[in-house]
């Protein structure tokens, strides 16, 4: 289970995410460790949007009280 929300400590909302592996994401732009493709910037929403299409399971993005 992939949590993209912890991934965006800044709260800012977006994050970082390979185009081929969209299970690749990380909080600042770098590279792919696996094919060496740049990260692209991406909202968490779209992130878990893509996850679920792709059948990852994906944590809750609302955090509960």
């Amino acid at each position: 289970m992939i949590s993209v929300k912890r991934l965006s400590n800044n709260n800012d909302g977006k994050i970082f995410r390979d185009q081929m592996d969209c299970n690749m994401i990380s909080e600042e732009a770098d590279e792919c460790f696996l094919c060496g493709m740049m990260l692209k910037e991406i909202t968490v929403e779209k992130s878990k949007e893509n996850l679920l299409r792709h059948i990852f399971r994906v944590k809750n993005t609302v955090e509960q009280k």
